[in-house]
């Protein structure tokens, strides 16, 4: 099995935090593409990442082939330069979670815009991405793609999969194994570019303690590996090993979709917890 695609770990400082970053992506081993697009792109965070967030994200193309692979790079692309656009327009009014969901609103409308020009009119993509401003995040998600919180030994999912499996889920006509079984769990009901608008649910997490690990995911990984696995290989001090050995836990249950992992480790605090500038988050 060829090893998965990673990126040198990158350390970055705001001020406040110190972190450690890591990602890993890898076809898996029943597909022939790999349609997942990996957001780690540190030559966008040189001039404005210390005041307006570090963003990261991972996306999971739908459409097959080269069409899946198109959606999720061009959502990625799309966010990174929303994201940042606030800055070089000189618009500091604009709160990060605004500019956030400004993001995801012009990803939306770029994949969308691409679709209209696909015959089976199949294009989209799951989103999920985070920005750390100040000691907070500040998670964004479209799809079943994740974001988790790993603390003190604990693994909290923070964002809520649009999907008809936990929807069923949610309303009491699945447990918890059923949903994780299920055939028909692939099934989305909200998607990057399916429809000319979206909404993308919010949170924010913090303040941020050293120690804490994001973990941003296709449903490659979540899918395939349980939650004591996604704790334990969490753990691993060595973040790049850490994100390698999750590619590969995915693999060993079968690897039946692409997977793609983005971790943050907070390293280090240097002050007492701050509120985020701007309004608040909405979630």
């Amino acid at each position: 099995m060829e090893a998965a695609s990673q990126p040198p770990l990158l350390r970055l400082d705001n001020g406040r935090l110190g972190l450690e970053v890591a990602g890993a992506t890898h076809v898996g081993l029943r597909r022939a593409h790999n349609e997942d697009a990996l957001g780690l792109r540190p030559d966008a965070y040189d001039e404005f990442g210390a005041t307006s967030g570090y963003l990261f994200a991972v996306a999971d193309g739908m459409g097959g082939a080269e069409k899946g692979e198109v959606a999720s790079r061009l959502a990625v692309d799309a966010l990174f330069a929303t994201y940042y656009a606030r800055d070089k327009q000189a618009d500091p009014a604009r709160s990060p979670a605004e500019a956030l969901r400004a993001a995801f609103e012009a990803a939306n409308g770029l994949v969308y815009g691409e679709s209209l020009k696909v015959v089976s009119g199949m294009m989209g993509t799951t989103l999920v991405a985070c920005t750390v401003v100040a000691d907070q995040a500040i998670v964004g998600n479209v799809g079943d793609s994740r974001a988790y919180l790993l603390r003190a030994g604990r693994l909290q999912q923070i964002t809520d999969d649009h999907s008809f499996v936990n929807e069923q889920f949610k309303a009491g006509v699945l447990s918890a194994e059923e949903a994780r079984t299920s055939p028909q769990r692939n099934i989305i009901t909200r998607a990057i570019g399916h429809q000319p608008t979206v909404q993308a649910d919010q949170f924010q997490v913090g303040p941020l303690q050293a120690g804490d690990l994001l973990l941003l995911c296709s449903d490659g990984l979540h899918g395939m590996v349980g939650d004591d696995e996604l704790l334990a290989i969490g753990a691993e001090p060595d973040l790049q090993r850490a994100a390698a050995a999750y590619v590969d836990a995915a693999n060993t249950h079968g690897g039946l979709d692409n997977v793609t992992c983005l971790l943050v480790r907070v390293v280090a605090r240097h002050d007492a917890p701050a509120p985020l500038p701007g309004p608040a988050a909405g979630s």
